[in-house]
């Protein structure tokens, strides 16, 4: 359920930032189905993406239940 709630809330920040898939792909350095199966499975974000992703604007730490402070 939790991999569900994340990828709802993924597309939520991607539609508010405007970004789109492709574009979060070259920014990340990933491949389209890399970045597919980490949303699907959350857990398979790297700090470093999560950061970049945060750098962005993406509410991930909430997104994520993450327990450590900014």
């Amino acid at each position: 359920m939790k991999e569900k709630n994340f990828e709802i809330n993924f597309r939520s920040e991607c539609k508010r930032l405007r970004y789109k898939k492709y574009q979060l792909c070259e920014i990340l350095k990933i491949t389209m189905p890399t970045l597919k199966t980490k949303i699907e499975n959350p857990d398979k974000f790297t700090w470093r993406e999560i950061r970049a992703l945060e750098d962005l604007g993406f509410d991930m730490v909430d997104n994520l239940n993450l327990n450590f402070s900014k």
